[in-house]
């Protein structure tokens, strides 16, 4: 059995968060198409991705591929709630 240990999970949108707690170097995701996206941190380049982040059936398709059996699927450390966790506990409070 293969399992894959190091898998990012990305949503298809991400909230303003730079509007809403204010700076400059929130990540955001920039939708290119339906299947592209560009992950920015502020006005820079962080990562190129594709649907196979925030897709089921794309990343079963790339695992059926690759011969991965299963999967320990992580929340992207570019998801802004990665990086300001107190400030988004303190308003869901």
């Amino acid at each position: 059995m293969r399992i894959d240990l190091h898998t990012h999970v990305v949503p298809p949108r991400w909230e303003d968060f730079a509007a809403r707690y204010g700076g400059g170097k929130w990540p955001r995701l920039e939708m290119k198409d339906s299947c592209h996206a560009t992950i920015m941190t502020g006005s820079q380049f962080f990562r190129a991705i594709d649907d196979r982040s925030w897709s089921p059936e794309r990343r079963i398709e790339d695992m059926d591929r690759l011969g991965i059996d299963r999967a320990d699927h992580r929340l992207d450390r570019s998801d802004p709630s990665w990086r300001n966790r107190k400030s988004l506990r303190a308003e869901a409070d």
